[in-house]
């Protein structure tokens, strides 16, 4: 009969390798992954930068186009939000989402002119949305109840819709259903209604925000024209990937 000594350093030693091996191999898949996580932020930024680059471009062609035009049509250009406004007295009749004959005029000559600007060969791939907003007030709280709230969203919705509508027809007209304008446009033009969700802010710092000391109900009521492009897309996913989620920019 043969007899086995145990040797217990031997058997201390395999564990400590083991656990050795086993830290290694996180640190490797760590360190993997945090490449890989730097590597896609860095080709996020370089993209940020280069769709920046083409938003400032595109802000300057649409102040450059419209620089005659803003003044007379009483017209506000936030080109921080890319957004133009045209307030209620110029667009509306008072608590109607009824067109003014002359805001029609204004829509005759500023849409067209608009969408030529956006669907240059430059501008035409990084646009993402044309959103169309219609937009109420509710002073001292006047419109809180259900009814009043109700009465509210629908006449932004639509003074939203009427816009919409208004600037679409005359290229459907024109162009057809099936033209390559109209199926553009369709992709990427839409009315939301906001009611006084959204109202314009005396003070964007003020606390609190949303005091009714602080909020121009006047101005509030309006509708307004926001471009979205690609680089508040770009902006979103680095912010997603800088969180540890990843996503594939096409």
């Amino acid at each position: 009969m043969r007899f086995y000594i145990k040797d217990r350093n031997t058997e201390n030693l395999t564990y400590d390798l083991s656990i050795s091996d086993l830290m290694s191999a996180l640190v490797l898949i760590f360190i993997l992954l945090l490449s890989i996580q730097f590597l896609e932020l860095k080709k996020q930024s370089s993209l940020a930068s280069e769709y920046k680059d083409k938003r400032e471009a595109l802000v300057n062609a649409l102040r450059l186009e419209f620089k005659d035009d803003f003044i007379k049509w009483k017209a506000e250009f936030d080109e921080k939000s890319l957004m133009i406004r045209f307030p209620e007295e110029v667009a509306f009749l008072p608590n109607s989402a009824e067109l003014r004959p002359n805001f029609k005029l204004i829509l005759d000559d500023f849409f067209p002119r608009y969408i030529s600007v956006l669907t240059r060969p430059e501008y035409i791939n990084e646009i993402d949305e044309i959103r169309i907003e219609g937009h109420t007030a509710n002073p001292q709280n006047k419109y809180d109840n259900w009814s009043g709230y109700a009465e509210s969203i629908n006449t932004a919705q639509n003074r939203a819709n009427n816009v919409l509508f208004y600037v679409l027809e005359p290229f459907q007209a024109k162009h057809g259903d099936n033209s390559e304008i109209m199926n553009w446009l369709r992709r990427h033009i839409a009315a939301s209604g906001f009611a006084f969700a959204k109202p314009v802010l005396i003070n964007p710092n003020a606390y609190p925000l949303y005091a009714e000391s602080n909020i121009n109900w006047e101005k509030s009521r309006r509708v307004e024209f926001i471009i979205k492009t690609k680089y508040e897309e770009v902006i979103e996913k680095m912010i997603e990937v800088s969180r540890g989620n990843q996503y594939e920019l096409k």
